[in-house]
C-alpha cells in the first residue's frame, strides 16, 4: 500500500518521522492523520469532512464549495 494522497480528499499527505520508529502522516487539507508503525497504519485524527469536500470540489474546475453556498443563501 503507498498513502501518497490523502483518501478522502486526493491532496498530497506530509510524513515525519519520529525517533521511537513511527511515521506520522498529515493531510493539511482536511486535518486528518495517521500513525505509521511496524507495518500497520492508524487513523488518529478524523478528517473534517466539510474541508475535505471543498478540497475534492476545488480540484474539479467549476463545482461550487459550502462557503459558495453560504453566500448564495
Amino acid at each position: 500500500m503507498e498513502l501518497s494522497e490523502c483518501p478522502y480528499d486526493n491532496t498530497e499527505i506530509s510524513a515525519q518521522r519520529f525517533p521511537a520508529g513511527f511515521l506520522l502522516l498529515e493531510c493539511a487539507a482536511c486535518g486528518a492523520a495517521w500513525e505509521l508503525h511496524n507495518g500497520l497504519v492508524q487513523r488518529i485524527r478524523e478528517p473534517n469532512w466539510e474541508r475535505a469536500r471543498d478540497a475534492r470540489i476545488a480540484s474539479r474546475p467549476g463545482l461550487a464549495t459550502s462557503a459558495d453556498a453560504t453566500d448564495a443563501g
